[in-house]
């Protein structure tokens, strides 16, 4: 069977940015879109970025109302894009919190904050703009932003040493709706919890995200 002619069309993306797909004509003059994904290669060598911690013990002077305790703050020079985001918690004594993902107008500027290293996908990108970190002693919350405050609430178990440590992840890379968007340094995504804090509680999480100048 003959091969039809191949040619592109463009296509605009979620943040309106132009991407090229193939589309094929058949000898019947049918045209329909090559079945396989054609991303061009801006879209392919998006800059992506991971950062983590293992198991850092939780303020204990945490009140129990909602309180930030892991912080994803935007860039002055980058569009930061939110793909993934896993917690999870262990207690001596199992506990259950809400777990509420945030958007912010501002980073915190009190508090005692802790900042993991970041690693890029590829060597080859530059160093990551986005800053990342988690609270070890408890500050003062800041106004969510009210055209985009609670994205997300979850509940989550914190369970002893001796079983399964609870999860939750927050995954937006295999969605075809928007991923949380950072634009501006003042820009901010957090992690707040709400419930008691008995003191021997530890968190591990990983964040993974993209950077580009859209």
């Amino acid at each position: 069977m003959a091969i039809g002619a191949v040619s592109s069309i463009a296509v605009k993306d979620g943040s309106a940015a132009t991407k090229t797909l193939s589309k094929v004509t058949d000898p019947n003059n049918s045209s329909y879109l090559a079945p396989r994904v054609c991303i061009d290669d801006a879209l392919v060598t998006t800059p992506m970025y991971a950062a983590g911690a293992n198991q850092f013990s939780v303020d204990s002077s945490l009140p129990a109302t909602i309180s930030d305790v892991i912080e994803i703050a935007g860039s002055a020079t980058k569009t930061v894009r939110v793909k993934k985001l896993v917690i999870s918690g262990r207690a001596t004594t199992a506990a259950q919190w809400a777990v509420t993902l945030v958007k912010r107008v501002a980073a915190h500027s009190d508090g005692t904050w802790s900042t993991p290293s970041i690693v890029a996908y590829d060597h080859g990108s530059a160093t990551a703009s986005a800053v990342v970190r988690h609270a070890t002693a408890h500050g003062t919350a800041i106004a969510a932003d009210p055209a985009s405050s609670v994205l997300d609430t979850r509940e989550m178990m914190f369970t002893t040493a001796t079983t399964v440590p609870g999860t939750i992840t927050f995954d937006f890379s295999k969605s075809t709706d928007q991923c949380p968007i950072l634009r501006g340094a003042a820009q901010t995504l957090c992690v707040a919890l709400t419930g008691t804090i008995a003191g021997n509680e530890k968190m591990s999480y990983s964040v993974t995200w993209s950077e580009d100048a859209s």
